[in-house]
C-alpha cells in the first residue's frame, strides 16, 4: 500500500467510526434536564450500564432479571469487560459504554471489512468499496 492509500484508508476508518457512533455519542452525558439517552439502542445500554455499576468482582455478578424472573442464557462478558476497563482506567462506565467502546468497535469492524474486501478482490479499491458498503448498510 502506498502512503496515499494508507491516508485514504485511515480517513475512511475514522470518519466511518464517527458516523457509526453518532446515534450513541450524545447518550450518557449530563444535560440541563438530566442524563440524556439517544438512539435506538439507548434502552439496552442503560440495562448494561446498570449491571456494570452493580458488579463488584468477577465472582459477584448480579443475576440479571426482568420482572423478578432471572434471565436465561444471559452473557455478562461485555459488562465484565467494561467493569474492568473502568477499574483499570478510572474512566466512567457511561463514557466507556456510550462514547469510547462504540468508536473502537466500529473502527475494528470497518477495518476488518476493508481486509475482507481486499482479500476477496485482491485489490485495494475492493477493500475500500466493501468498507463503504458496510458503512452505508449499517448506518
Amino acid at each position: 500500500m502506498s502512503r496515499r492509500q494508507k491516508i485514504i484508508l485511515l480517513i475512511s476508518l475514522i470518519l466511518g467510526s464517527v458516523i457509526f457512533s453518532l446515534p450513541l455519542i450524545r447518550s450518557g452525558l449530563n444535560y440541563n434536564f438530566g442524563i440524556g439517552f439517544w438512539g435506538p439502542n439507548g434502552h439496552d445500554l442503560i440495562w448494561h450500564l446498570q449491571l456494570i455499576n452493580h458488579i463488584h468482582s468477577w465472582r459477584n455478578i448480579p443475576v440479571a432479571s426482568f420482572s423478578g424472573a432471572p434471565l436465561q442464557n444471559y452473557h455478562p462478558f461485555y459488562d465484565l469487560l467494561i467493569f474492568y476497563l473502568h477499574q483499570i482506567t478510572s474512566i466512567p462506565a457511561s463514557l466507556l459504554v456510550f462514547q469510547i467502546i462504540p468508536l473502537i468497535t466500529s473502527f475494528i469492524y470497518l477495518f476488518l471489512s476493508f481486509l475482507i474486501g481486499q482479500k476477496v478482490s485482491n485489490k485495494y479499491i475492493g477493500g475500500i468499496i466493501f468498507l463503504l458498503f458496510n458503512l452505508i448498510i449499517h448506518s
